[in-house]
C-alpha cells in the first residue's frame, strides 16, 4: 500500500481541478486543500505543507507563477504551474526550489511525468539536506575532539595518538560520546582559567 501524499490545487477552473485530482489519485495523492486565489494559496500552502502544489496561472487576484515563485523560494514543496504562456518555463527554471511550468491545456502523461520527477527530486533534496546536517555535526564534533586532544597533549605530555586513545577509552567507560567528553575537557580547562 502506497503512503498517501497531500496535493494542494489552486485554480478557479473546475475542469482543471478534476483533471489534476483524478490524475494524481493512482499515484497515492489525495487533495488536502484547494482554493481559487493567490492570497488563499499562500496561507493554505504554508499551513498544509503538501507534497505537491498545482497552481493555475490564471487566478482572479494575481498570477499563479508569482505565487509559485514565492513558495518555491520558501521551499514549501514542489510546484507545478499550468500556464497558457509558453515562455514562462525559461524564467521559472531560474528560480530556487522545485518549480515547473507546464502548458495549458493539461496533458495528463506530461503532467504525471513531471509530478513523478518532482517527487523524486524532492526526496533526493531531503536526503541531501539530512546528510548535510550530519556532516556539519560531524565537523563540529571533530573540532571539539581535536581541541580536547590538544589540551590533553599539553597537560599530560601525550602524543596525539595517546590523547585520542584516552578519549576513546574514557568515553566508552563513561558511556558518553567523544564529542560530549571533549566538551567537558574544554569546559574544565576554561573554568580552571577563571
Amino acid at each position: 500500500m502506497r503512503k498517501e501524499k497531500k496535493v494542494m490545487i489552486v485554480t478557479p477552473d473546475k475542469k482543471l481541478l478534476k483533471q489534476v485530482g483524478g490524475a494524481l489519485l493512482p499515484l497515492g495523492y489525495r487533495i488536502a486543500g484547494e482554493c481559487k486565489d493567490g492570497a488563499g494559496a499562500l496561507r493554505l500552502a504554508r499551513m498544509l505543507l503538501p507534497q505537491l502544489l498545482v497552481i493555475d496561472d490564471d487566478l482572479p487576484d494575481q498570477k499563479g507563477l508569482a505565487i509559485g515563485k514565492i513558495l518555491a523560494k520558501e521551499q514549501v514543496c514542489p510546484i507545478i504551474v499550468f500556464s497558457s504562456k509558453w515562455n514562462y518555463g525559461v524564467e521559472a527554471y531560474q528560480e530556487e526550489g522545485l518549480l515547473v511550468v507546464l502548458p495549458k491545456p493539461m496533458q495528463q502523461e506530461v503532467f504525471l511525468q513531471f509530478a513523478l520527477c518532482l517527487e523524486a527530486a524532492d526526496a533526493r533534496v531531503s536526503q541531501l539536506e539530512m546528510e548535510l546536517v550530519k556532516l556539519r555535526k560531524d565537523l563540529e564534533n571533530s573540532k571539539w575532539i581535536a581541541c580536547a586532544k590538544g589540551i590533553l597533549m599539553a597537560q599530560k605530555g601525550w602524543t596525539e595518538k595517546e590523547a585520542y586513545q584516552w578519549l576513546r577509552h574514557t568515553s566508552m567507560e563513561r558511556m558518553i560520546s567523544l564529542a560530549a567528553l571533549s566538551q567537558e575537557i574544554i569546559q574544565q580547562k576554561e573554568t580552571a582559567k577563571d
